[in-house]
């Protein structure tokens, strides 16, 4: 079995707010803006019948206008899972 998905998302504080619950970005929104900014996420799997599972998310995010200084900074994940089943 294989598959892909793919995600776009422009995201937004309900209120802005100068934390971001959850993040594992280095700064913080100035509070000013809701403007978090925009992702996109790619997921590929591959499941053979032999047990095993791989999958690989990519994923870069460009900060908004509520990341002041810092709006159009981007951040990359790669990640890659390698599973054995039974």
């Amino acid at each position: 079995c294989t598959g892909k998905q793919g995600k776009l998302a422009h995201n937004q504080q309900v209120a802005a707010d100068d934390r971001l619950s959850g993040s594992r970005l280095d700064i913080d929104p100035n509070g000013l803006s809701r403007g978090i900014g925009q992702e996109i996420d790619i997921v590929a799997s591959y499941r053979p019948p032999s047990g095993w599972d791989f999958e690989l998310t990519g994923g870069v995010f460009r900060a908004g206008p509520a990341f002041g200084t810092a709006q159009g900074a981007e951040a990359w994940q790669l990640q890659l899972n390698i599973a054995r089943n039974f």
